[in-house]
C-alpha cells in the first residue's frame, strides 16, 4: 500500500513536470540552438595558408536578449578551429556587429555591445529583440562573408522548470490536505489539528511562491524581474523552515526519543509465535498413555 502511494506521488510530479515542459515549448521560452556546416577548402586552397582562404562564419541560431552570449566566430575554410586574436591572422580580419529591432531599425550603438574573448568567439550583448548583422573581411584578400543571429526573448532554465514544477505538486498537496505529509507517530496530545493546518497552510504559501516564481520566469521577456524570482525563492525557503521548527514544537520528543530507544534495543519488536500453542489444561500424550 504505501509503495503504490509513493508511486503515485511520483507519477504525479512527473505529470505535473511534463505539463510545465509541454506549457514552456508551447510558449516559445526554449532558446534556439545550432551551428552551421564547416566551409570546406578546395584543393587550391589547401595549398595556400589559412589567411588567404575564404572565410567562414559560425553562429548560433540565437542568443537571448539581455544576456551576454558567445554568438559568432570566424575561421578559414578547412580549418576547424576559430581565428584567436593571438593568432597572426587575426589581424588580416576587419569585422562589425550590427543591431535591428523587430521592425528592422539599427539600433542606437547603446543597445549593443560585443567584444572578442581569447577563444576566438564573439560575446555579443543586445537590449532589445531583434537580430544581429556580423560582416567580416580580410584585408589582404577580396573574401568577405556577413551572417545573421536572431535576438529573441530570455527563456526559461531547467532550475525554472525544476521549481515550476515541484509548486505544482506541493500547491496539490495544500489543497488535498491529505498524504504522508500531514502524518506523524508522536504529535502531542490536542495538537493534531494545528499540526495539519500548520503543514498546510506552508504548503500553500510555498508553493505560491514557487508557482509565481516559474511563471514570472516564462513572461519575463527581458529578464528585468530576477531579483523579484531570487526574492521569492527565499521567501519560500523561509517559509518552510518555518513551518519545520513550528511543527517540531508540536513533536512529543520524549515519545520519540523513547521509542527510539526501544528500536535500538529491539524491545518493540513482538517474539515470533510458536506454529502451534496449546493450554495449559488440555491433555498432552502422557496423559491420553494413563
Amino acid at each position: 500500500m504505501k509503495k503504490n502511494s509513493i508511486r503515485k506521488k511520483f507519477g504525479t510530479l512527473i505529470v505535473l513536470l511534463m505539463v510545465a515542459m509541454m506549457a514552456v515549448s508551447l510558449t516559445g521560452c526554449v532558446a534556439n540552438g545550432g551551428t552551421q556546416d564547416l566551409l570546406e577548402a578546395t584543393q587550391e586552397e589547401k595549398d595556400t595558408a589559412p589567411e588567404l582562404r575564404r572565410i567562414g562564419i559560425r553562429t548560433i541560431v540565437s542568443i537571448p536578449v539581455n544576456t551576454e552570449s558567445a554568438a559568432v566566430g570566424f575561421y578559414f575554410a578547412g580549418e576547424t578551429e576559430f581565428v584567436k586574436p593571438e593568432d597572426e591572422a587575426y589581424e588580416t580580419l576587419v569585422y562589425t556587429v550590427t543591431a535591428y529591432d523587430g521592425n528592422g531599425k539599427e539600433l542606437a550603438k547603446d543597445m549593443l555591445k560585443y567584444e572578442m574573448g581569447d577563444s576566438g568567439v564573439l560575446n555579443v550583448t543586445v537590449k532589445e529583440l531583434g537580430r544581429i548583422d556580423v560582416h567580416v573581411e580580410s584585408t589582404i584578400t577580396d573574401y568577405e562573408a556577413n551572417a545573421s543571429v536572431n535576438v529573441v526573448r530570455q527563456s526559461l532554465n531547467v532550475w525554472d522548470i525544476i521549481i515550476l514544477g515541484i509548486g505544482l505538486y506541493v500547491l496539490y498537496l495544500g489543497i488535498v490536505g491529505r498524504g504522508q505529509i500531514y502524518e506523524s507517530e508522536f504529535i502531542k496530545e490536542g495538537k493534531e489539528l494545528h499540526y495539519k493546518m500548520i503543514i498546510r497552510v506552508c504548503c500553500i504559501i510555498v508553493s505560491i511562491c514557487m508557482v509565481a516564481s516559474g511563471i514570472i520566469a516564462a513572461v519575463d521577456t527581458y529578464g528585468s524581474y530576477k531579483m523579484v524570482k531570487t526574492i521569492l525563492f527565499i521567501a519560500a525557503i523561509a517559509i518552510f523552515i518555518a513551518g519545520i521548527i513550528a511543527t517540531g514544537n508540536m513533536t512529543d520528543k520524549q515519545a520519540k526519543k523513547e521509542a527510539e530507544v526501544k528500536r535500538a534495543n529491539g524491545r518493540d519488536l513482538k517474539a515470533p509465535s510458536a506454529a502451534f500453542e496449546f493450554d495449559d489444561d488440555e491433555p498432552t500424550v502422557d496423559d491420553i498413555k494413563k
